[in-house]
């Protein structure tokens, strides 16, 4: 998987083991349901657990996954940043066509956008990064999202094709 999200839903076989091959690591299955997620030009990958368990595999080093878990693995540096629990409801809602934003950063809700509508966000415009954003979307047009976004922050947006300025 060189980029992209995927949600897997895997039974538990104990005579035909499921492992998932990912840039330098290995995902050992054991009965679960997971989200994977490797987003294009970014050093990281992130596995969040919804049921069962899982085991990593990288450089050497196991790391066990539980319900509601998330593990960010840097793909340069081949290491484990990090493991926490999380939201399950928000990190799988894109699954259902949801988009959830809850006192996100600008840049992070941004990226998000570009990943989840095939969209390049470019301009001058700065934000700082204590800039947030709170909202749900629900299969809305992209047009309609970005509107959202300048009635609640200073931004403006003008779409070219498939890219959208920022100023």
């Amino acid at each position: 998987m060189e980029h992209g999200e995927a949600f897997f839903d895997i039974a538990r076989d104990p005579t035909r083991p499921f492992m998932l091959d990912l840039q330098h690591t290995q995902v050992h299955v054991l009965g679960t349901r997971f989200n994977v997620r490797q987003q294009r030009n970014q050093n990281t990958m992130t596995l969040t657990l919804e049921s069962g368990k899982i085991v990593l595999e990288a450089n050497g080093q196991q790391e066990v996954l539980h319900r509601g878990e998330q593990l960010i693995y840097n793909i340069k540096e081949e290491k484990v940043l990090s493991i926490m629990q999380v939201d399950l409801q928000r990190t799988t809602a894109w699954r259902n066509g949801i988009l959830r934003f809850e006192e996100t950063p600008m840049k992070e809700v941004l990226h998000t956008l570009s990943n989840y509508y095939g969209v390049q966000f470019v301009g001058q415009k700065k934000f700082h990064d204590d800039m947030l954003f709170t909202a749900q979307f629900k299969a809305e047009p992209l047009k309609r999202v970005l509107e959202l976004i300048e009635l609640s922050t200073d931004l403006h947006f003008r779409q070219e094709q498939h890219q959208i300025i920022i100023y």
